[in-house]
């Protein structure tokens, strides 16, 4: 079952902590962007349950925003609290990561982690990411990624490999 993109975030922020480590706003809303461009290439569903939008600085979940916004660029010292995961009208769906998902976050983790915001940033950035298709210098800000535009892009990624 999807997720809400606060509850990635809190699986990003515990495997974090497992390193002694702790990931800015910007680092968290590119891993949990990149586990779901993942997870709709291998698993063939969303990891999240609220979409990427196209905003000025890249690929935003807006929840996610809206429960981190306080940290500004300083790390995360803590988890998004369980009155917090969800958005206030949602039912209590998506609040814990299935067996898939969970080893999904971690390879992501893994492989994405120990890079700075900046550096991810970057990779979401990238020409003809689905973050330049749906944004186009600003004509496109704030609107919905759709998910197979970003699913066709992590696809192309494993084909170039």
């Amino acid at each position: 079952m999807s997720v809400w993109s606060t509850v990635a975030a809190n699986r990003f922020i515990r495997k974090a902590r497992e390193d002694s480590k702790y990931l800015t706003h910007m680092q968290l809303q590119k891993l949990v962007y990149i586990c779901n461009g993942w997870s709709l290439h291998f698993l063939n569903r969303s990891l999240t349950i609220d979409k990427p939008e196209a905003w000025r600085f890249g690929p935003v979940y807006r929840l996610l925003w809206n429960r981190l916004k306080y940290a500004g660029n300083d790390p995360i010292t803590r988890e998004i609290p369980n009155d917090e995961i969800l958005p206030y009208s949602a039912a209590s769906i998506g609040i814990d990561l299935d067996d898939e998902f969970d080893v999904l976050v971690q390879e992501v983790y893994s492989a994405y982690g120990k890079f700075e915001a900046f550096e991810l940033s970057a990779f979401t950035h990238a020409s003809h990411t689905p973050w330049t298709q749906v944004y186009r210098n600003g004509s496109g800000e704030n609107a919905v990624i759709p998910e197979r535009l970003i699913q066709a892009h992590f696809q192309g990624l494993v084909n170039a490999a």
